[in-house]
């Protein structure tokens, strides 16, 4: 299923990459090397990038499945999973390759990658050089995404209630058989101001009651739903706190808004 991609991939999005060159001590200096060569290449190769999947190609303005299609063959989960000290995910379908179609369960990541990829994994943030070198790609390639990927948290913050409301579906969902197909679909209409009032209403509802809110739906459904499986697998606040320090280096003035 297509939004199941979404939680195996959003580590790309934050990173554009593994992580950057001052990863951790831990690390031998050839494999910091290595990732923070992954880190900055992959950023710095989004311009000239090709549309690595089947899937229609809606780069630079898609989901982080269409962001994550251009940049794999630079940083692919494979190739991060061999470079990175820890495991990915704690539990879950995911092994040496991603289940990108099971509909019974979903990848929990393990709080220590999420940890460290936060803590050194945005490029440009302790290197001005490098940030305004890649300024423009940001601006041109990333901001869209990064900015509905906060909008739709911030919805969740201000309402908690409805995360829970969304994460207990969720877990009903999977424990009685699986996900149904295109169940992510509804929060096409996630940021609609009337959402959490009647997050099941049909496209008639919504059509005559402000639509999608003046958001890309198609993305913000999945970023909505990422949100959903991160505060499952308690990962939300850490990857939080990633998206924030992208912004702050990368895009201050959106904050200010």
């Amino acid at each position: 299923m297509h939004a199941l991609r979404i939680s195996l991939l959003t580590f790309i999005f934050f990173s554009l990459g593994a992580v950057s060159c001052k990863f951790i001590g831990s690390l031998t200096s050839p494999e910091a090397t290595t990732i923070g060569s992954l880190s900055r290449e992959a950023l710095l190769q989004l311009p000239d990038s090709k549309n690595g999947c089947d899937s229609f190609d809606y780069f630079p303005e898609g989901g982080i499945r269409s962001f994550y299609c251009h940049i794999q063959q630079v940083v692919s989960y494979e190739k991060a999973r061999k470079a990175l000290p820890v495991d990915i995910f704690v539990s879950g379908p995911h092994g040496d390759n991603l289940d990108l179609n099971n509909n019974r369960s979903f990848g929990h990541y393990n709080p220590e990658f999420v940890t460290l990829l936060v803590d050194h994994g945005v490029p440009g943030s302790e290197d001005q050089t490098f940030r305004k070198l890649t300024q423009p790609i940001y601006d041109r390639y990333v901001s869209s995404l990064a900015r509905i990927m906060f909008v739709t948290y911030r919805k969740f913050q201000k309402n908690p209630e409805l995360l829970r409301q969304e994460a207990f579906a969720l877990r009903r969902s999977l424990e009685s058989g699986g996900l149904p197909d295109y169940y992510y679909e509804k929060y096409f209409y996630f940021m609609n101001p009337k959402f959490g009032e009647n997050p099941d209403a049909d496209f008639e509802y919504y059509y005559n009651n402000g639509f999608d809110g003046g958001y890309d739906g198609n993305v913000v459904k999945t970023a909505a739903y990422f949100w959903i499986r991160r505060s499952e697998d308690g990962t939300d606040k850490a990857f939080f706190r990633g998206l924030m320090k992208l912004l702050q280096t990368y895009d201050s003035a959106y904050l200010q808004l």
